[in-house]
């Protein structure tokens, strides 16, 4: 049961990363981190987990910079903030970014 749960766990996670490769996240960053939990049970995740790895950034020893994180994180949050501002505010995107023109 609890291998089936993290199992579950894992392709949600790695579902919401190729969400975000389009859209601005961290998206390589969360499915390295759902890959990484499905990498426990299924010998696939881990191959392809070692591929994503290569592909994202990092030092000498192989862990991702701290600037890196916050910097994934920041632009996440700037986009959750603006498309909550855009959808309550009911404020319209083409004026905010015409705006300069006034």
């Amino acid at each position: 049961m609890v291998r089936m749960v993290r199992m579950g766990v894992g392709l949600g996670v790695v579902g919401l990363g190729i969400i975000m490769l389009p859209l601005p996240g961290p998206g390589m960053l969360v499915i390295a981190v759902g890959l990484a939990i499905l990498a426990r049970d299924v010998a696939w995740a881990d191959r392809l987990l070692r591929k994503v790895r290569e592909r994202l950034p990092s030092d000498a020893e192989g862990k991702l910079p701290r600037s890196t994180i916050v910097t994934m994180v920041l632009l996440t949050a700037a986009g959750i903030a603006a498309s909550i501002w855009f959808t309550v505010g009911d404020i319209n995107p083409l004026d905010v970014i015409l705006s300069w023109r006034d």
